[in-house]
C-alpha cells in the first residue's frame, strides 16, 4: 500500500523514476521546441485528465492502481509509476502515453 514497489530496490527505482520523469519533459521540450514548463503541462496534463476522469468512477483509483504514496502529486506519482510493475490500468496508461510522446 504505501509504496508501489517494496523489494530492495525500491527507493533507488522510485529515485530514478524522478530523473525519468524530468528526462522525459527535457526531451519533449527539445523536440517539440517547447519550453519545460510547457512540456511539463504537457505530459501532467494528459496524464492527470485520465486520472481525474477515473478518481470519478473510483475516488482511491491511484491509491488501488499504484500507491498511497502517488497520491501526494504529480511528480511521486510519475516516481512511483517507475517503480511500479507497471501492469495496472494506470500503469499502463502512463507506459503508453509516455511511449507515445517520444518517439
Amino acid at each position: 500500500g504505501e509504496f508501489a514497489n517494496t523489494t530492495v530496490l525500491s527507493p533507488f527505482l522510485h529515485e530514478l523514476g524522478h530523473k525519468y520523469h524530468y528526462d522525459l519533459i527535457q526531451e519533449l521540450a527539445k523536440l517539440q521546441n517547447l519550453s519545460y514548463n510547457k512540456a511539463e503541462m504537457y505530459i501532467e496534463g494528459h496524464i492527470m485528465e485520465y486520472v481525474r476522469t477515473q478518481k470519478s468512477f473510483e475516488p482511491n483509483f491511484v491509491e488501488k492502481e499504484l500507491s498511497n504514496y502517488a497520491k501526494f502529486d504529480f511528480h511521486e506519482l510519475m516516481a512511483e509509476w517507475f517503480a511500479s510493475s507497471k501492469e495496472s490500468e494506470l500503469g499502463q496508461f502512463i507506459s503508453n502515453f509516455v511511449s507515445g510522446v517520444i518517439v
